[in-house]
Order: C-alpha cells, then structure tokens, then sequence
C-alpha cells in the first residue's frame, strides 16, 4: 500500500474480530515502528504500555469508550485483539502532546499496512487504567490504542446535510467518517 492509500483507508475501527487476539511481538513491533517515528525536539518522552492477555483486555475494555456517537455501541464479542498505551509525564507540554499524536498516527498507519485496524480512544478511566497497568509513578496514561483484525467495513464520507462531522453506520452497516472538503480547510495565501 503506498501512503495515499494508507491515509485513505486508516479509518477508525470500533467492531473487531472475536477471538483474534493480537500477539506481544505484534505489538511491540508497532510500538517499535513508533518509538523511530518523529519526535518534538527529538525528546523522546513517551513510553508504552500493551495489553495482550485476555484477562487484561477485558479489563481494559470496561475501562474504555468505543463508538460513542454510535446507537449500537461494540459488544464484548467484537472487544480489540490488543492494545497500546501510550505514556508520558502528567504535565506534557506542547511539544510533547504532538509526539503521542505523531506515535498514535504511526501505529495506526503501520497497523493498517498489517491488516489490522485501531482505534485511538482519549475516552478512557484513566485511574483504572492507571491501576491496570502500574506504569511509573511518573507517567501518566495519556491515550489509549485499540487494535485488532476489523470485523466492520469503514469509509470517508462527505459532511452530513447539517454540516456536523458526526461518524455513523451507513444503510448496509459500513462505519463511515465525513470529512470536510479541501476548499473548506486549505488557506491561501497570495
């Protein structure tokens, strides 16, 4: 896949496969795709956190929200086959906030390139979290990444007649996501 059609098909995905359970070298092979990506001030700050046993991710997936603006939200069949955590110190600056941006995007980019498919979740209990994963008392639970082999089709959409960017099933199920056309967000200056 080149990055056109990575960027284009690494939609969100809340529905994932039942008993598709994603190995730790999997994971840390993400996290390792991560740890060479872009890095504000080159800081290096972040650190990372995988859930792979099965008892652990049915504790985190009562501890996360997927598909909020969904009416019918994912069961716990259809729960992620793993998941990263990405950690930082509690008070992270600015440049900070952009590594787990530039971290979440490549572990879902590389994930997509594997087949799979993730979820970057910020809606998350982060004491239970906390108390899941016992990082260092220094670091803080900043985002969570639900991965796992897609059990639902996704696709780009243009906005909703109202003008909101609400995702939503379509008539025949496909999970779709709007996106504001390039004459809305592009600014030129001449």
């Amino acid at each position: 896949m080149n990055l056109n059609e990575l960027l284009t098909t690494s939609r969100t995905c809340r529905r994932f496969q039942t008993g598709a359970s994603l190995s730790e070298t999997t994971l840390a092979r993400l996290v390792d795709l991560a740890r060479i990506s872009p890095s504000a001030r080159n800081a290096q700050v972040l650190r990372y956190a995988i859930v792979t046993d099965a008892a652990a991710r049915r504790q985190m997936f009562g501890l996360i929200t997927l598909g909020g603006a969904l009416k019918q939200r994912p069961t716990e069949e259809q729960a992620p086959g793993g998941y990263i955590v990405i950690l930082a110190p509690e008070e992270l600056n600015a440049f900070g906030l952009m590594d787990v941006g530039i971290a979440a995007q490549s572990i879902n980019l590389a994930a997509n390139d594997m087949d799979l498919a993730c979820c970057m979740i910020g809606a998350f209990n982060n004491p239970g979290v906390r108390a899941l994963l016992a990082p260092p008392a220094d670091l803080d639970p900043k985002l969570v990444l639900a991965l796992g082999a897609p059990a639902e089709k996704r696709g780009l959409a243009p906005l909703n007649a109202d003008g909101s960017t609400t995702y939503f099933l379509d008539d025949e199920g496909v999970h779709r996501v709007p996106k504001r056309p390039l004459d809305e967000v592009l600014i030129i200056r001449r």
